[in-house]
């Protein structure tokens, strides 16, 4: 049995299949390129060659499966121009240079993908890698540009264990960040950094430790 996928975008053969097919492993879909079990318009390609907006890819004796949930994600809102996704903590939201796969983007457009229609998402903001969180992506460009637009005028508030008890209980912290090429924020005056005001108040003591609600 084949499927036949017909390309939407321009993009190499390989990254295509990967975004159509995601339930194959790379290794597995790279395997049946080099044995010749995949062609564009009736031709054997090979796996960096391009593809383009209307293209028709088959592989031979793929079997369609049922599609999981997103591992690690909570899908908790999805319309015709917006994703909303709960993020736990340790995954990055979108790609670094050191780490592409495995990021909230990539999981939640695997999970939307459909064979033959590869999601498109774009990113409206960021959490930190280690902070979960409500995560927020757009469906095209100008809803992306759109509620970018108006970031600023959004109320975004945490919970957040520290170590310490703040003195005082509540008051704002200003500090100006900047971010590294693996996307870690620092705390500090450096060239390029901006300038940052987060108010906080105490919430909860727990010994040595306090939770406090963070506004930005």
């Amino acid at each position: 049995m084949a499927e036949h996928l017909t390309v939407l975008e321009p993009m190499r053969l390989v990254e295509f299949l990967r975004t159509a097919l995601p339930g194959w492993k790379r290794s597995t879909l790279e395997q049946r390129v080099r044995a010749g079990a995949v062609t564009v318009n009736g031709t054997v390609v090979r796996r960096n060659d391009p593809v383009a907006a209307g293209d028709v890819v088959e592989v031979a004796g793929h079997v369609a499966v049922e599609k999981p949930a997103p591992a690690g994600i909570v899908v908790l809102h999805e319309d015709d121009l917006l994703v909303a996704i709960s993020k736990p903590a340790g995954l990055l939201s979108v790609s670094t240079e050191a780490e592409r796969e495995e990021t909230a983007l990539a999981r939640l457009r695997e999970h939307l993908s459909r064979p033959g229609r590869p999601a498109r998402l774009w990113p409206v903001h960021r959490l930190d890698r280690e902070t979960s969180g409500i995560l927020l992506f757009a469906r095209t460009r100008e809803a992306q540009e759109m509620v970018q637009a108006r970031w600023s005028e959004a109320r975004k508030s945490y919970l957040a264990w520290c170590d310490g008890i703040p003195q005082p209980a509540e008051g704002a912290i200003d500090q100006p960040l900047w971010e590294d090429g693996a996307l870690f924020v620092h705390v500090g005056e450096r060239e390029g950094a901006r300038e940052a005001r987060t108010f906080y108040r105490t919430l909860e003591v727990r010994g040595p430790r306090a939770l406090l609600e963070l506004e930005l």
